[in-house]
């Protein structure tokens, strides 16, 4: 049976396993920690927290999403966004000055008739991780070797493969990759991108009556603020609300010191939480290359990546594989398309 290497544990990775899975084969995925990505969800006490929310926007995306999980709760919302404080609101999502080039940053996209799983997204995604089956080697990548099909791993261990599905970043995954041997120079531009941090709070009380605000203002570190528990209920309990604060940081402008006590201070100063002695959850994630600029890599040079690693069954899947910007339903559909030509293979 051929192996199959899976580079980073997503969830769009579990979709990649999912449909290997119904060819019979058992991938192994090689990440730190599986579900560990953009969408994940964790189940503390009696509340749900995402840790970044993840909206469907459209029907065809939910469609695309139960064809292949099987159904789930939904909730349909039509969400308008207020300006709590306006200003340049698109440098301060992107962590640096912007120009009419630039993608316009997701969290501006959260608007409309938009769709979000009733119970958040930690039974769906513990429904699909314990489904599968898949090996897991929680390493780190150092270096592949294309003309071996090797992959060299932290504390000195290797690894062969057959296929090997790349999901980590475009500019990440070329920097293991021996481009000189593969003839393969791409001469990207520098890629633009901003980090994120997303600050969630579970906090005793009443909610503000709105779900999403931007702000814009030099005032306050978060752009923009969540409140999930106006969009379902199912996810805390009454007398509760959430609140996700998004602060987003670059190359250019990085985090400053003690943001997270920053932040609470300037939610109590502006009303939004009463009391600090009401949070009663906190938690910190990460969200690496949160904002990519599709733009810095052109549909030649990426197809021209793709064709010449396709030679040595090396394939890129997803949004930040591909350095483009997918909805669900085009993330399905890719993910299809990647299982088709491995099918070829084995």
């Amino acid at each position: 049976m051929k192996r199959i290497l899976i580079i980073g544990g997503g969830f769009q990775s579990l979709i990649i396993v999912k449909l290997l899975n119904e060819y019979g084969t058992c991938p192994t995925i090689i990440d730190s920690a599986i579900l560990n990505g953009t969408i994940s969800s964790y189940h503390v006490n009696s509340f749900i927290i995402d840790k970044v929310p993840f909206f469907l926007l459209s029907s065809t995306d939910v469609k695309k999403l139960e064809e292949l999980l099987g159904q789930f709760d939904i909730v349909e919302k039509y969400i308008k966004p207020i300006v709590i404080k306006p200003g340049p609101l698109m440098d301060k999502i992107w962590a640096m000055k912007v120009n009419g080039s630039m993608e316009k940053p997701w969290p501006l996209k959260w608007t409309n008739a938009l769709y979000y799983p009733k119970n958040g997204w930690y039974s769906i995604l513990a429904r699909l991780k314990h489904s599968l089956k898949y090996g897991h080697i929680p390493l780190r990548l150092k270096k592949i070797n294309v003309k071996e099909k090797v992959i060299r791993l932290t504390h000195r261990k290797s690894l062969r493969y057959d296929i090997l599905i790349s999901t980590i970043p475009l500019n990440e995954f070329l920097d293991l990759i021996n481009m000189n041997f593969i003839n393969l120079s791409p001469n990207l531009r520098r890629l633009r991108y901003c980090h994120m941090v997303s600050l969630i709070h579970v906090i005793k009380g009443k909610s503000p009556d709105w779900i999403i605000g931007y702000y814009g203002g030099t005032g306050m570190l978060p752009h923009t603020l969540i409140i999930m528990s106006n969009i379902s209920r199912a996810i805390v309990p009454q007398g509760y609300f959430t609140l996700h604060s998004l602060v987003s940081y670059s190359r250019e402008k990085g985090l400053r010191a003690g943001f997270v006590e920053q932040v609470k201070s300037q939610l109590k100063r502006r009303g939004i939480i009463s009391s600090l002695k009401d949070v009663i959850v906190e938690r910190v994630f990460n969200i690496r290359y949160a904002c990519i600029n599709p733009r810095d890599v052109n549909d030649r040079l990426l197809r021209r990546i793709i064709d010449i690693l396709a030679r040595y069954n090396i394939m890129l899947y997803g949004r930040l594989a591909c350095w483009r910007e997918y909805n669900i339903a085009e993330v399905v559909e890719n993910a299809k398309d990647v299982v088709d030509e491995i099918s070829e293979i084995i």
